[in-house]
């Protein structure tokens, strides 16, 4: 029997020499029979598992498949009924204080408003600029991926 041998998606991160380096996707996807919704959440603890985790950037959607939203929505967006409270918001806001990259994908909601919470919700790149995705529809999804692989990919790097 052979060793097995590392399979590396970008041959620029075997260069990097550093601890592993992960992107985690935080999606939900629940049913109005699930009720109630992170009510016990706690960000300290969420922050140390990614930490355990060596998670350097997770990756934040707005709406589940079932239409849901995970964050106080305007009047016209359906917030998951057994959310009470700013779940997405709480998350987000814990990753960045811990310096865990947020990125943003919003897919199919087409409201400035929420294009807007979005925006300022994600981390920024060396330039500025927001790592916010707005996917219209599913044949956009890919190259949304694309561009945050190939942010990362540079951020890998550069650590």
């Amino acid at each position: 029997m052979g060793t097995a041998t590392a399979v590396w998606v970008d041959r620029r991160l075997q260069a990097t020499g550093r601890r592993p380096w992960r992107k985690v996707h935080l999606d939900f996807h629940n049913t109005p029979a699930v009720g109630a919704i992170g009510t016990d959440f706690d960000a300290a603890e969420f922050v140390a598992t990614l930490r355990r985790g060596h998670v350097d950037a997770i990756v934040v959607f707005a709406k589940d498949m079932h239409g849901y939203f995970y964050y106080p929505a305007a009047r016209t967006e359906a917030v998951h009924p057994g959310l009470s409270r700013d779940l997405m918001g709480k998350q987000i806001a814990a990753c960045r204080a811990a310096g865990i990259r947020v990125y943003t994908i919003l897919f199919q909601v087409d409201f400035e408003r929420t294009k807007d919470v979005f925006r300022n919700c994600a981390s920024k790149d060396d330039d500025g600029k927001p790592l916010y995705q707005y996917v219209p529809n599913a044949s956009e999804l890919g190259a949304a991926f694309a561009e945050i692989g190939e942010d990362l990919t540079k951020l890998a790097i550069s650590r």
